[in-house]
C-alpha cells in the first residue's frame, strides 16, 4: 500500500534526522539492536550461521536468545553495501533502512486488515503511525 510506504518514508527521515548524532556513530537506542549487529558482524566475519553465542561475553561465550534469520535481510543489506560504503556506511544504512521496511510491512499489513474488517485502510494506517 503507498500510503503505509510514504508515511514509513516520512516517518523514517524525521527519525533518522532528530537521532543523526546517535545513529551516524552507531550508538543505537537499545542494547538488543546493538547485541545483533553485533552477531551480525560476528556472522558476516565467518560465526557459523548455527553459533549464536556471544563469545566475548564470558568464558565459553553466552548463548543469545535469538535465531538468525532476522539477521538475513541487515546482514545482505551490509554485505551488499560493504564493497560501495564501506562496514559503516553499510551497517549505518542497514540500521536507518531495515527498521523502516519493517514498519512499512507492518502499516500496510494494519491498513489490510482494516480494509477486511470494513473499515477505513488509510484511517488504520494514519492512526497506527501517530501510535508509533
Amino acid at each position: 500500500m503507498a500510503l503505509a510506504a510514504v508515511i514509513a518514508l516520512l516517518l523514517c527521515v524525521v527519525w533518522t534526522m532528530r537521532d543523526w548524532a546517535a545513529l551516524s556513530a552507531l550508538h543505537l537506542p537499545d542494547t538488543d539492536d546493538v547485541v545483533r549487529l553485533q552477531q551480525i558482524r560476528d556472522w558476516l566475519g565467518g560465526q557459523a550461521f548455527g553459533d549464536l553465542a556471544q563469545h566475548r561475553l564470558g568464558p565459553g561465550g553466552l548463548e543469545m536468545h535469538w535465531s538468525r534469520l532476522p539477521d538475513l535481510v541487515p546482514a545482505a543489506i551490509i554485505a551488499l553495501l560493504t564493497p560501495l560504503t564501506g562496514p559503516q556506511g553499510a551497517e549505518l544504512t542497514a540500521v536507518i533502512v531495515w527498521p523502516a521496511l519493517l514498519f512499512a510491512a507492518a502499516l500496510a499489513l494494519i491498513g489490510s486488515i482494516a480494509r477486511a474488517l470494513g473499515t477505513s485502510g488509510p484511517t488504520a494506517i494514519v492512526v497506527a503511525a501517530l501510535a508509533g
